[in-house]
């Protein structure tokens, strides 16, 4: 129990307030959630000196690797570290939330901005095409009225509009 709560007081300490109010993606989570915790993931990097994650001889020798067995998901992978702005979702803050649900089960979900909806759904179109790898739909974007959502090997949900996502796993509760 200790080491939980210097943990989250750490991750809290290095996130700032937010300016102007509550950002959308904040009041999506639902009022009965028995923990809810910030993290500044850019901060985070930035002080912990992660942000020049290249020079690390492991990170080299695995992106060696995944040159040579994936060129196209590595491709996706420097896209994404070079700048998580070219998702369409702002990353740099992200709340993670935990929610129970009855007796002994309990979800856990993130929530984080959207800088660019339609920037979103064709970033993560290609990200389907590269898990496309069978014949069947779900690494699919569905577009629906005022939303879109995208399931990743039917276990977990990314949902979205204009200005907020919220990700979530699937399964089955009791």
């Amino acid at each position: 129990l200790v080491l939980t709560v210097l943990s989250c007081m750490l991750v809290l300490s290095g996130c700032k307030k937010e300016k102007g109010g509550i950002p959308d993606h904040l009041k999506v989570i639902p009022a009965n959630s028995a923990m809810v915790m910030t993290i500044n993931a850019k901060e985070l990097v930035e002080k912990g000196g992660l942000n020049s994650y290249e020079d690390f001889e492991i990170y080299k020798k695995a992106h060696q690797d995944l040159v040579r067995y994936e060129p196209e998901t590595t491709k996706l992978m420097d896209e994404f570290l070079k700048d998580t702005r070219n998702t369409g979702f702002d990353l740099d803050q992200i709340y993670m939330y935990i929610q129970p649900l009855g007796e002994y089960n309990q979800l856990t979900a993130f929530t984080f901005g959207v800088d660019n909806s339609n920037k979103a759904g064709k970033w993560l179109e290609k990200v389907s095409k590269q898990l496309n790898s069978n014949e069947d739909d779900s690494n699919t974007v569905i577009k629906e009225k005022g939303y879109s959502y995208f399931r990743f090997d039917y276990s977990t949900l990314i949902i979205w509009d204009d200005t907020k996502a919220m990700l979530l796993p699937i399964r089955e509760y009791d």
